[in-house]
């Protein structure tokens, strides 16, 4: 979910920057995931957690 939600920000052009992600779009994915998963309560300081390891195990994969 997560990966979909970030794709889905990546491809709207309000939320990309040269540099990544615009401020903000932490808010955005929490409410984006409480819509699809009510029952998992996850919070910004949760998603930006999951989004450096995956993060971490993506540039581990790029270096094999």
């Amino acid at each position: 979910m997560l990966v979909d939600i970030l794709t889905e920000l990546a491809l709207d052009g309000k939320w990309k920057s040269d540099t990544g992600f615009k401020s903000g779009y932490l808010k955005v994915i929490e409410q984006k995931l409480a819509e699809k998963l009510p029952t998992a309560g996850l919070n910004t300081t949760n998603i930006d957690s999951r989004i450096k390891t995956l993060k971490k195990h993506s540039m581990e994969i790029n270096e094999c």
